[in-house]
């Protein structure tokens, strides 16, 4: 099992996380699977970074919020309660885990080395497709 499974399969189960991407750490119940850019086992098994991260972020701007998800620090954008039509209450996931996915997913894959910085001539980088979907250079350092 990697550790972005590990740690995912834990937020399912209702466990607290933290991700900081831009200090290279990774917790879930208190426990660092990732701290300050290292760790032990295997990262993340994946292909195409680019569409798994669309799709991610896609699910994440959908999630349905509630006051434990509310509670915590966003580093992207999605969409309010208000905001969210019936259609994606009934189907969206839970923000809090939407979000440990996206934000464990970029975590990992900058680590790994599967995902490298799209634009090195500018401080963050937007998605054609997904212009609310931003990247920071300062992630990659």
């Amino acid at each position: 099992m990697t550790i972005y499974d590990e740690f995912i399969e834990r937020v399912e189960k209702g466990g607290r996380f933290a991700v900081d991407i831009k200090n290279k750490t990774l917790k879930v119940n208190g426990t660092k699977l990732i701290d300050n850019g290292e760790w032990k086992g295997e990262l993340i098994d994946t292909d195409d970074v680019m569409e798994n991260l669309l799709h991610l972020y896609r699910e994440y701007k959908i999630s349905t919020p509630s006051e434990r998800s509310d509670k915590h620090k966003h580093i992207f954008k999605a969409k309010t309660l208000e905001e969210l039509t019936d259609a994606e209450l009934v189907c969206g996931i839970s923000r809090e885990i939407a979000q440990a996915k996206l934000e464990g997913f970029l975590l990992c894959t900058i680590l790994s080395g599967d995902l490298n910085y799209p634009n090195e001539d500018k401080w963050f980088w937007k998605s054609s497709e997904e212009p609310s979907l931003i990247l920071l250079k300062a992630w990659f350092e």
